[in-house]
């Protein structure tokens, strides 16, 4: 009798172990995410919905209604109605799309932990003709990220004439290279 009383002392206190471990799991599982993404991963999705959003606005965007165009929590890029941005926009506005979603990117980083380098290279962003006050708008908000520690590199092939007139009173630094900045070595 007693020899059974000691295995089933034996097999109850595994059972104490057992319940410990399920109660960790148990836990754990709780402080997963309720959906793919976190708390915080959705928080950076809105806000950078918002900051796309704004810039679009600024930027006179105007083939769709900019509140209509959505951040994918699929894929993180600018969709709407559930498709991608690769339909029939005007060159013009695609451009304002890329300014603002990279943009956007770029001052995500500065309220939420990103791996972002806090750096945006952009070669020839005025293309497809963009409006001067587009251009403008892009151009004073992207100078802003020199207050975050961050900075916006821009390279273009336009006239300074055409430069001092798009950045007039816009905190900038100008380098002008002559000839091409890439070139073979001889």
């Amino acid at each position: 009798m007693k020899l059974i009383r000691d295995q089933v002392d034996v097999l109850l206190g595994g059972f104490s172990v057992l319940s410990e471990e399920w109660h960790e799991v148990q836990t754990s599982l709780t402080n997963l995410p309720k959906g793919i993404l976190s708390e915080e991963d959705n928080s950076k999705l809105t806000d950078l919905e918002q900051l796309f959003q704004q810039q679009l606005q600024e930027y006179g965007f105007s083939s769709l209604n900019s509140s209509d165009i959505k951040i994918s929590s699929n894929s993180y890029f600018p969709e709407y109605e559930g498709f991608d941005l690769q339909f029939d926009l005007s060159a013009s506005d695609y451009i304002r799309i890329f300014w603002a979603y990279l943009l956007g990117l770029l001052e995500v980083s500065r309220t939420h932990q990103t791996n972002h380098l806090g750096l945006l290279v952009l070669d020839e962003p005025r293309q497809q003709s963009a409006r001067e006050a587009s251009i403008r708008a892009f151009l004073s908000r992207a100078s802003r990220s020199r207050e975050y520690d961050q900075q916006v590199i821009i390279a273009t092939s336009e006239s300074r004439a055409v430069l001092e007139q798009y950045l007039g009173d816009i905190p900038h630094t100008y380098r002008r290279f002559d000839g091409r900045i890439i070139s073979p070595i001889s």
